[in-house]
């Protein structure tokens, strides 16, 4: 899943696939997907709740893995 609004290049984000990945924070408004940054210091190996209106619980719960040395970084959503 990405958070892009679009094809091109640079593509803005789209501001309601971006509120499943709370991990992410924007750089500057309008905010591009080149713009975003990983949020290392308050959600990396934390429990993130989500509340999401369209799922069948309304929320769920997500955890960040990794730090700015990796290579890949994960989310897992439970």
């Amino acid at each position: 899943m990405d958070c892009a609004k679009g094809a091109d290049g640079h593509p803005l984000v789209d501001e309601k696939k971006l509120l499943y990945f709370p991990f992410l924070s924007k750089g500057k408004v309008p905010t591009h997907t080149k713009d975003l940054k990983y949020n290392y210091e308050s959600c990396v190996y934390k429990k993130i709740q989500i509340n999401q209106v369209r799922t069948r619980s309304g929320q769920y719960d997500c955890m960040f893995t990794g730090n700015e040395k990796d290579c890949f970084h994960f989310a897992i959503y439970y």
